[in-house]
């Protein structure tokens, strides 16, 4: 119903969400919003100090999901996609207990 992939690097304590996915069928069903706290769930049990991804700036719903998660545009890559589509960077700090799964 949905994927995710995390990479990590030795020496690095930015850990980076490399894809997510949910399958057209299982939209809507909160499989994206469970993944995405799984993820920040692991990173912050192996000491990670950030989350960082990149989305499609048109990718309007994941954005506004990692936005819920307090995710921030920190960067535009331009013609990222092989399609020709800019992309964000987001990164999510760790650090902060701001940032707990409570309330979301």
């Amino acid at each position: 119903m949905g994927y995710l992939l995390l990479l990590t690097r030795r020496n690095s304590r930015i850990w980076r969400l490399y894809s997510i996915a949910t399958a057209p069928a299982a939209r809507g069903l909160g499989i994206g919003k469970q993944l995405l706290e799984f993820a920040i769930f692991t990173a912050k049990q192996h000491g990670a100090s950030a989350l960082s991804l990149e989305v499609k700036t048109d990718n309007t719903p994941a954005i506004k999901l990692y936005e819920k998660y307090d995710f921030a545009v920190v960067d535009v890559l331009p013609d990222y996609y092989d399609d020709g589509t800019d992309g964000y960077r987001m990164r999510l700090s760790l650090w902060s207990e701001a940032n707990g799964l409570e309330n979301r």
